[in-house]
């Protein structure tokens, strides 16, 4: 997998809950019998998570994925600093320490 968080903002909403939304990118490949990798059709259930100040998940939910881009909107009940795709690494990434960002003040929409 090529799996990226791209970025999250949050915004608060009346009764002291937060809406988050997480724009991420993320891409499926195979290799052969020798090792060459190419680019195959993506339909998966990959995890998406929100994490707060004391590093729990707020939000931690598996969401299909089946394009390249793809944006979750979740609300969740404490303040949110980091989000993404796969936060757990549970699938084989080319580059694991892009599927979360900071969470950012925003008008997430």
């Amino acid at each position: 997998y090529d799996n990226r968080a791209v970025s999250a903002t949050f915004r608060e909403l009346d009764g002291g809950d937060f809406e988050v939304t997480i724009d991420v990118t993320s891409k499926k490949f195979r290799a052969d019998e020798q090792g060459a990798e190419s680019e195959t059709d993506l339909k998966d259930q990959i995890d998406s998570g929100v994490l707060g100040a004391d590093g729990n998940y707020l939000f931690l939910e598996k969401r299909l994925v089946d394009s390249e881009k793809s944006q979750f909107v979740v609300q969740v009940s404490g303040r949110p600093v980091k989000a993404g795709i796969d936060p757990l690494n549970k699938l084989i990434d080319r580059q694991p320490d892009n599927n979360v960002v900071t969470v950012k003040t925003g008008s997430a929409s």
